[in-house]
């Protein structure tokens, strides 16, 4: 097997040559996660309300980025197959082609964050309990940020088509420059260092403006001062406008699948940062950007292999060598893998040891959420970076239905329909999704001999509903200090309206779900104290309360595989876990 494994790799001398190449873009790609980093890493003293309004403003200002590295990709293409046919002018009207077209996305999307940036914020964090806030702090900062689009458009469309021609080390160290740009300018205007006032988010906004302005500037000085020989895709502004039609046609037809399929790849993470925003307050929020800001410290290794899978196969395509490309092809994915596999064994060290010192200022949960996100994307690492290394390969020789049809199917099938649990016709019901979940879970283990319509009654922790437990804590917000009042005692009646439906109903067992919000300083700690006072005598009654995780998004069913014994039945393993977690939870 191992060597199976080393025959599909490639010589040592075509991987020093993908390296010469990838390299470069990822020291930039490191360099940009690290700003990013360090961005977080003071943006989070500012708290997890400060932290999650920039990372709101940020997931939107994603869906730019990919879009305008879609654009950038696709000129990409023709310019990486226009150099190894040694066509400059070619070269030039695919830079055009980016440059007219990222300049026009830029514009739409300003004139969105200008005029209804707190509708885009909203749909980010739809029944989040700190919603009002993010979206207050959070308007102010995509406005700002909204003047680093013009600049990015240019900068996008200059450093992408460097690396198109094999020379990476030229926005890499404009890249660099930039950023240290940024993290002084963060340094100096969130805090108010050096006599600066004191501007927290918005210096973090204003920061980025100045580092984009210097890096765009770095590149017509270079370009302009280079000259053909270096940068040969180059066409100066008064002549930007003069391109063929019939090659802008050509790139739109080609590209058409690429960018449907980033269109959905990106849409479908949009929905699912959206689900994860609406299930808690700013710490999930918070938690969830700081975790892709960590996690894109090893993502840098898809922009390589891209770009070496872009040098190499499409200069070989369109110098007309078909059979080199096929060997280099299986060369590169290969590689991808190892190098995926290294990453993770990295990944995991860094990352136990970045989140406790880079984010010391979020709260518990939050770096929580942050730890698993990273955990479950490094363990992925290795077969998404064979996922890049195929797709890369097909669009460097044109084809982009592949990509297309897995980014199309895939999200559309599995991810988007996770987004259901939220829609409102599944949120009318005091039952609503996590009934119907519930419902099949007993209609399908009948070793329990329990019909969910039947057999059950519901009795809520509180008479008071919202759709999500979340928004309660946004209505005792709210509220104030009397609403808290009722809340808890409501609380406390349903505690003990619970005691009295059990000894009338004894031995009928009391299954409590949902227990993350019933720990000290949770939603429910009113609740959980009365149960436990309640209970603390009834000696008998006790044993036949067990407590579980809640059937929402599956938690149950999947807690209950996961800790089910072998040969153990079904009953058994609800009896052992549900007694656990009670003790844990309510000492009981």
């Amino acid at each position: 097997m191992i060597v199976n494994i080393f025959k599909r790799l490639g010589p040592l001398s075509f991987y020093r040559e993908a390296l010469s190449i990838a390299l470069p873009v990822m020291l930039q790609q490191l360099i940009m996660s690290m700003v990013s980093l360090i961005d977080n890493f003071m943006v989070a003293g500012l708290g997890d309300i400060s932290m999650a309004a920039v990372n709101v403003s940020n997931q939107l200002n994603f869906i730019y980025i990919v879009i305008i590295n879609a654009v950038c990709g696709a000129g990409g293409i023709y310019i990486a197959q226009f150099r190894g046919a040694g066509d400059t002018e070619g070269m030039r009207h695919a830079y055009r082609f980016k440059v007219i077209f990222g300049t026009a996305v830029s514009a739409v999307y300003f004139i969105l964050c200008w005029t209804i940036p707190k509708q885009m914020l909203g749909m980010m964090i739809q029944g989040n309990a700190a919603g009002e806030e993010i979206i207050s702090i959070g308007s102010g900062y995509l406005r700002l940020s909204s003047f680093t689009l013009l600049p990015l458009a240019f900068s996008f469309a200059i450093g992408s088509s460097f690396r198109e021609i094999g020379r990476p080390k030229i926005p890499l160290f404009i890249s660099a420059g930039a950023t240290l740009v940024n993290t002084f300018g963060n340094w100096i205007l969130i805090y108010g260092n050096l006599g600066a006032p004191r501007l927290e988010i918005a210096g973090a906004a204003i920061a980025t403006i100045i580092a984009r302005i210097f890096e765009v500037a770095a590149f017509l000085v270079y370009v302009y001062t280079a000259g053909t020989e270096k940068a040969p895709f180059f066409a100066k502004f008064r002549t930007l406008f003069k391109i063929k039609a019939a090659l802008v046609r050509k790139i739109f037809v080609k590209s058409a699948m690429m960018f449907l399929s980033e269109l959905s790849w990106v849409s479908s993470e949009t929905i699912m940062v959206a689900l994860y925003n609406s299930r808690g307050g700013a710490e999930v929020v918070a938690g969830m950007a700081a975790g892709w800001t960590m996690a894109n410290l090893f993502m840098i290794l898809f922009g390589g292999i891209w770009t070496a899978t872009s040098v190499l196969i499409g200069g070989d395509l369109g110098a007309g060598r078909l059979e080199e490309a096929k060997q280099r092809a299986g060369w590169i994915k290969s590689g991808a893998v190892v190098l995926g596999c290294i990453v993770v064994v990295l990944g995991f060290g860094i990352v136990n040891i970045l989140v406790p010192l880079v984010f010391s200022n979020l709260t518990a949960q939050a770096r929580s959420i942050c730890l698993g996100l990273v955990s479950i994307i490094l363990i992925y690492l290795p077969l998404w970076a064979l996922l890049n290394s195929q797709f890369a390969i097909t669009r460097s020789g044109g084809d982009a239905a592949a990509g297309m049809y897995t980014d199309v199917s895939v999200n559309t099938l599995i991810f988007v329909p996770g987004r259901r649990e939220q829609a409102a016709e599944n949120r009318r019901y005091l039952v609503g999704p996590s009934g119907k979940i519930a419902e099949k879970f007993f209609r399908e283990t009948p070793a329990l001999g329990i019909d969910f319509r039947r057999n059950v009654i519901i009795l809520n922790k509180t008479p008071i509903h919202t759709p999500r437990t979340a928004d309660l804590a946004e209505l005792r917000r709210l509220g104030g200090v009397a609403l808290t009042t009722a809340l808890e005692e409501s609380q406390r009646a349903m505690a003990a309206l619970l005691l009295e439906f059990h000894r009338a109903l004894s031995p009928v067992p009391v299954w409590i779900t949902g227990y993350s919000e019933m720990k000290k300083g949770g939603i429910f700690e009113a609740y959980t104290d009365t149960v436990r006072d309640l209970y603390a005598n009834e000696k008998k009654l006790k044993k036949t309360v067990l407590l579980f995780r809640h059937f929402s998004m599956n938690q149950f069913t999947i807690d209950l595989h996961k800790q089910m014994l072998p040969g153990e039945a079904v009953p058994k393993t609800l009896e052992r876990i549900g007694a656990a977690y009670r003790e844990r939870g309510l000492g009981i």
